[in-house]
């Protein structure tokens, strides 16, 4: 049987972070704590290293000082690969691969990491009609898509995987209006969905528990 959660105690916990590139200094002492079933939001302006926290908090980037907790586990080397797999990070300008749609949808499946997962793409027609995208898409070439198109499929294919924190960058930069609806009425639906989302879109601001401003260099240097 698993573990009841406890709702009360935080299951992404950031405390303290900086991180410098080529000596500039991106952010620091950034702290937040996000509870399951919570969304998060970070806005800022460009070079106020909303993208860079997301890899920091994906592993991909080292931190100059600073923890990141999931779920009580601090994130370094050691715990990087257990803890990637319990997240899923979409990226603003997402690469899904070559060859079919269809394909690129159940390749991650095949990775070990995940086998042992519901394969949940029997919904995948259901799923695309929600996301305003056509069945017929599933047999076209990955590389005939468009950018928004994309976007979508890669959150899709997010979801498929059931993982416990969802890292969305701009995720909805690409869509039109009708289409970036329809993407967060279903998030908005999902509430045991735990997100934390970079996004210059005032609906997504509004529906998130927390909103983070980053200030760019340039900003902080005017104060």
């Amino acid at each position: 049987m698993m573990p009841v959660p406890n709702n009360d105690s935080p299951f992404l916990a950031v405390e303290g972070l900086s991180l410098s590139f080529q000596s500039r200094v991106l952010f620091q002492e950034i702290s937040l704590t996000l509870t399951k079933g919570r969304m998060a939001v970070i806005t800022g302006e460009s070079g106020a290293g909303k993208t860079s926290l997301l890899r920091c908090l994906f592993g991909f980037i080292q931190p100059a000082a600073g923890t990141i907790r999931l779920d009580g586990s601090e994130l370094n080397d050691r715990s990087v690969w257990s803890l990637r797999r319990r997240m899923a990070f979409v990226q603003q300008e997402p690469s899904l691969g070559k060859g079919k749609v269809i394909d690129a949808l159940r390749l991650p499946f095949s990775f070990k990491a995940n086998r042992s997962a519901d394969d949940p793409l029997h919904r995948l027609n259901e799923m695309m009609e929600i996301f305003r995208l056509p069945g017929t898409l599933l047999e076209e070439n990955v590389s005939r898509l468009s950018g928004g198109e994309k976007q979508r499929l890669a959150l899709l294919s997010a979801l498929t995987l059931q993982r416990e924190l969802y890292l969305l960058d701009e995720v909805t930069s690409a869509l039109d209006e009708r289409s970036k609806n329809a993407v967060l009425d279903y998030i908005v639906r999902q509430k045991h969905l735990t997100i934390l989302a970079v996004s210059h879109d005032r609906r997504m601001a509004d529906m998130s528990d927390t909103v983070l401003h980053l200030e760019s260099p340039a900003q902080r240097g005017a104060e």
